[in-house]
């Protein structure tokens, strides 16, 4: 039976049976109980003693003994425990990862309606939320505290235990984009060792399915991923002229972040070699204007946004600059795009305007030629035209 409500829970199970000897005897009686629906509750068996009788009436039963449940005998109960769960990556100390550096994932499991006294085992699997992978698993034995009842000391302590299992490591440098989350699993322990089925599973379905709901989101790490394009302001390419009131326009892409979550997306331009074809080791800064910033709060988890670099370029004749982006969250970089080898971050200073682009590729110079062949053409026209006019005089 359900304790609390007094409802019955499963089938009722009888047994016909002869002491062995006079006044003594014991049954065993097995339930198969879906206890999914019964997270929480405590569960309890009523008995009922029945004599068989045997007159000229012929075979009957008559009641000769009823227990009923006693809610301040833990004896009598089984209690079927849940739990609720929260992951949190080390570096952020929220359900942002930081994607750029080793890190850990740390799982802190709210348990209820344990039997004092009683060991346990939680185990952890940390899982791909994509792929299903397994990514690293954590395991703890504890044991749940008794009341401070000394009258009663094995009657379930009200609230909740708190058991923080150990940090899985992670190198997260691969883990742009990914969402990791945390599934657990608690056992009655025997010797350290998992003993019988699992008492409670906290898990949700991953892959192909539904997956989107507030409860796993607090089980789950998401890694940011970013992405960029720098381009010349004027030009919108690859090049532009190094020229007093440059412009670099960058074009930042985000991908896994969490609605509601603030972040800060801070940009660099730098220098992508010493000015002797080699590369920068320092990554040195460039000029006044080198650095932008931009603090947000994600609506969805993907956007886009634009930073603008407004520098005095002149001098700068044949330099190429690169555009690094890193993403902040809560004071930690959980995401960049910082290489210098990437065109597509890079802008070419040149000494002369680069050719716009445009739906028409044709040269400047070009235009200005067959705008000049054009009067020229005019100019003969209306120089045979006026000879032509003498001729008829």
């Amino acid at each position: 039976m359900d304790a609390a409500h007094k409802t019955q829970v499963g089938q009722a199970q009888s047994q016909d049976f002869t002491p062995e000897e006079a006044g003594q005897g014991s049954l065993t009686f097995a339930f198969s109980v879906d206890t999914t629906s019964y997270q929480g509750r405590k569960l309890a068996a009523t008995t009922r003693l029945f004599e068989y009788l045997d007159d000229q009436e012929g075979e009957y039963q008559i009641l000769i003994h009823s227990h009923n449940v006693d809610l301040d005998d833990a004896m009598e109960e089984v209690v079927v425990p849940t739990m609720s769960t929260r992951a949190m990556d080390i570096s952020t100390q929220d359900n942002v990862g930081s994607a750029v550096q080793k890190t850990a994932v740390r799982d802190t499991v709210e348990l209820f309606s344990l039997v004092p006294g009683q060991e346990y085992l939680l185990k952890e699997r940390l899982v791909d939320r994509q792929s299903g992978q397994e990514v690293g698993t954590a395991q703890i034995v504890f044991k749940a505290p008794l009341s401070q009842d000394k009258d009663k000391p094995l009657v379930n302590m009200e609230g909740d235990q708190k058991v923080a299992l150990p940090d899985i490591p992670l190198d997260a440098s691969g883990l742009a984009g990914k969402t990791l989350t945390a599934f657990e699993t608690l056992y009655k322990a025997d010797k350290g060792q998992a003993s019988g089925e699992p008492l409670a599973v906290h898990e949700s379905k991953i892959g192909s399915y539904d997956y989107d709901t507030e409860a796993d989101e607090d089980q789950s790490v998401h890694y940011p991923a970013v992405h960029t394009s720098a381009c010349d302001r004027d030009s919108k390419g690859h090049e532009g002229q190094a020229r007093k009131d440059a412009v670099i326009v960058d074009k930042v892409v985000l991908d896994n972040l969490i609605p509601g979550a603030q972040y800060t997306i801070s940009g660099t331009l730098v220098y992508q070699s010493d000015g002797n074809g080699h590369k920068a080791k320092d990554h040195v800064l460039l000029k006044e204007g080198s650095v932008s910033r931009l603090t947000f709060t994600a609506q969805k988890p993907h956007e886009e946004y634009e930073l603008t670099y407004k520098i005095d370029a002149s001098g700068l004749e044949g330099q190429t600059v690169v555009v690094f982006e890193d993403l902040l969250h809560n004071d930690q970089k959980v995401a960049s795009h910082a290489d210098l080898s990437d065109q597509g971050q890079s802008v070419k200073l040149t000494g002369k305007p680069p050719v716009p682009k445009t739906g028409d590729r044709m040269h400047p110079v070009l235009y200005g030629c067959l705008f000049t062949g054009a009067l020229a053409a005019l100019a003969a026209c209306l120089a045979m035209s006026a000879i032509r006019k003498r001729s008829l005089k």
